[in-house]
């Protein structure tokens, strides 16, 4: 089969996988089925079950990225990924902060989120999925300033210095045939920007050892959606 038709049919590789229940340590469960979708399709679910009495959970998080299996040493159990997703095949142009939408790291805030939506928790040593709303205030320069993201309503009328915060969950990936691995991603540079608008002035803001700064002011917008955090 040509390399170019496996986006398309994956009947090659693509088999169910044996339905199974193993335990694999105190409290941590893994389950594997396979489920039909019709027309011969299919997809296979894997399941990780903890009793929080038995097995504990932390986030592990890093902008350089990192392989799942090396963190599975010592007492770890197990690891998973909490999003599997590429955003852009070309290794020239890439995010600042591959954590898209709401991302805390060593306690601080990454980036911010662009829409309400579940997130993942840890509150007193224990996870939760809590729906968290796009909005809060940021202090900037001391000044306190109410913000919503891009993806959400603002609210009407806006308060006096309202922000909108945008970010690389903004950006819109385009795809393209390749004849070795069947399709790739990448994003426009030109267009990846914040919208234009004569009234708007935009901030890249970036981390740094003493909290986010704002490394660069576009006024009128057009801001790389890619820079900063």
């Amino acid at each position: 089969m040509p390399p170019a038709s496996l986006a398309r049919d994956q009947s090659p590789f693509a088999r169910p996988t044996l339905a199974r229940t193993r335990p694999l340590a105190p409290g941590v469960v893994l389950t594997a089925r396979p489920i039909g979708l019709g027309d011969g399709c299919l997809t296979n679910a894997f399941t990780l079950t903890l009793d929080l009495d038995l097995a504990g959970c932390r986030p592990v998080s890093c902008p350089r990225g990192f392989h799942l299996r090396r963190l599975v040493t010592g007492p770890v159990a197990a690891a998973v990924s909490g999003a599997f997703a590429y955003i852009s095949d070309d290794p020239a142009y890439q995010p600042a902060e591959p954590c898209l939408d709401l991302a805390v790291r060593d306690h601080h805030a990454a980036s911010l989120p662009t829409v309400t939506k579940p997130a993942f928790l840890i509150h007193h040593g224990r996870p939760l999925v809590r729906t968290l709303a796009a909005t809060g205030t940021l202090t900037v320069a001391g000044h306190p300033h109410t913000w919503t993201g891009s993806k959400d309503s603002s609210p009407r009328p806006a308060p006096a210095g309202h922000l909108t915060v945008f970010g690389a969950a903004n950006c819109r990936i385009r795809y393209h045939d390749d004849p070795r691995t069947g399709f790739r991603r990448d994003v426009d540079p030109a267009a990846n920007t914040t919208p234009r608008d004569p009234e708007a002035l935009d901030c890249t803001v970036s981390p740094a050892p003493a909290g986010a700064r704002i490394t660069a002011l576009h006024p009128g917008g057009g801001a790389d959606l890619f820079a900063g955090a």
